[in-house]
């Protein structure tokens, strides 16, 4: 399969055929390629599965965290770019100064998002509220927050219909 590791295509198969994700150290290593693939083959749950590990194995640095916002970004991983966004804001002039951030500083409407997050405009629920939300509904738990939130809402409103 073209544009895929080996490793990934492998992962990608035993998903598939067992619904076993890969172990949280390959998720880590693999991360970006498995979401990528877990994306074309419209494999959510493999998707958010490494997001949350990616999360809670702290992947982000100074050095690679504008990366990983365009990539979450990207790839509508909302709860990745949230924690992305999170250690940004922890460490933004000292990322701003750095080359590190220039394609970051390029990107306009990300950087937009981001000053409006750092000034308060947190956007009500977490993605991953938004997600467990939906989920208990029986609702699609992939897309941008934005996404998640307006499917969230519509879903309130035709209940109260």
């Amino acid at each position: 399969v073209e544009d895929t590791l080996p490793e990934v295509f492998h992962h990608i198969l035993r998903f598939v055929y067992t619904g076993i994700s890969p172990s949280r150290s390959d998720m880590k290593k693999f991360g970006e390629e498995l979401i990528d693939a877990a994306n074309r083959y419209e494999l959510i749950e493999l998707k958010v599965d490494v997001e949350n590990v990616l999360v809670r194995e702290r992947v982000m640095n100074k050095e690679n965290v504008s990366d990983w916002i365009l990539f979450a970004d990207a790839q509508c991983c909302p709860v990745l770019k949230e924690y992305a966004i999170s250690y940004f804001r922890l460490h933004s002039l000292e990322i701003l100064k750095s080359e590190h951030s220039r394609r970051l500083r390029e990107s306009g409407e990300v950087l937009s998002e981001i000053m409006i997050l750092m000034v308060g405009g947190n956007g009500g629920m977490t993605a991953t509220e938004l997600r467990k939300e939906l989920g208990k509904r029986g609702l699609d738990v992939d897309g941008s927050k934005e996404t998640l939130a307006a499917r969230l809402e519509s879903a309130k409103r035709q209940r109260t219909e």
